[in-house]
């Protein structure tokens, strides 16, 4: 976290500049270098967005609301909920690039004590996460490979190691990583859509002649509560489309790369999965 120091501005900063950048850019040294671009923006918000909720939501979301405009419906109010967030967002992105993520709005607008709880709550979850996802790995790796079955753990600590070594070896190798990453994750995505599309009528045949019938559609208050779940799902599997603020002040050129990577990504996701919907 940068220190309380850098939230004040020199005379001849409020002089020469009314932006935000003059008040928060960083002087002295420690400065990050400006080597990430729009397209690691959209890698990074893909690779923290796209993930197990995508795979499990819209299940749930079809049990509360068997009905095809109301389900479809959710996720395109989630689209338009984090397009107009992505406005809000973006402009604060350009105007303060600084790395930390929300932790600088919350500390400019509320000051220190709310940008402290805010950047440390964001710290947790980033670290719970992280953890969650290597078990995760760990699980799965025993699945496929027999040997490393019930090493979860070990497997867990190795993974989040061998992320740390990639990091500390320089921002780079980092971005490069993060870029081959979600393009695999991406295009496994398109392939799982095209498959769906191409050879999915002929197993949904034996479905649609099923004489299950399909649960009825709630009213009322309990219609009301089933869209409130469905859209509290579709705000869950789509947050982190505001990967890029982590990473500002090394982007080459904030005021440019930032929105296009912010609104980018809501594009590239929300497409994503709605056609994963479809």
């Amino acid at each position: 976290m940068p220190n309380p120091p850098d939230l004040s501005s020199t005379a001849s900063a409020s002089a020469s500049s009314g932006s935000f950048d003059a008040v928060a850019a960083p002087r002295g040294r420690g400065r990050l270098l400006k080597v990430l671009g729009m397209w690691f923006g959209i890698s990074a918000a893909v690779g923290n967005t796209i993930a197990a909720g995508i795979v499990r939501a819209p299940g749930d979301i079809a049990q509360w609301l068997p009905n095809i405009y109301l389900f479809f419906g959710v996720w395109v109010v989630g689209g338009l909920y984090a397009f107009f967030g992505a406005s809000s967002m973006a402009e604060l992105g350009a105007a303060i690039p600084r790395s930390g993520g929300q932790y600088n709005f919350s500390r400019r607008a509320l000051g220190e004590y709310a940008g402290f709880i805010v950047g440390w709550s964001d710290w947790l979850s980033t670290c719970g996460t992280a953890a969650a996802v290597a078990i995760v790995i760990g699980e799965y790796s025993g699945e496929l490979i027999g040997p490393l079955a019930g090493h979860v753990k070990m497997i867990a600590v190795v993974v989040i190691i061998g992320f740390f070594i990639l990091q500390w070896r320089g921002i780079k190798w980092g971005s490069g990583t993060q870029l081959v990453t979600a393009a695999i994750k991406t295009l496994a995505f398109v392939i799982v859509v095209a498959a769906c599309f191409l050879w999915g009528g002929h197993a949904g045949a034996p479905a649609s002649a099923s004489s299950t019938a399909a649960p009825p559609l709630p009213a009322g208050w309990p219609l009301a509560l089933a869209i409130l779940f469905g859209l509290q799902a579709v705000f869950y599997t789509i947050d982190g489309w505001d990967g890029i603020i982590y990473f500002g002040e090394e982007v080459r050129n904030p005021g440019r790369d930032i929105p296009r990577a912010i609104f980018g990504s809501v594009a590239t996701i929300m497409g994503i999965y709605l056609l994963i919907n479809v």
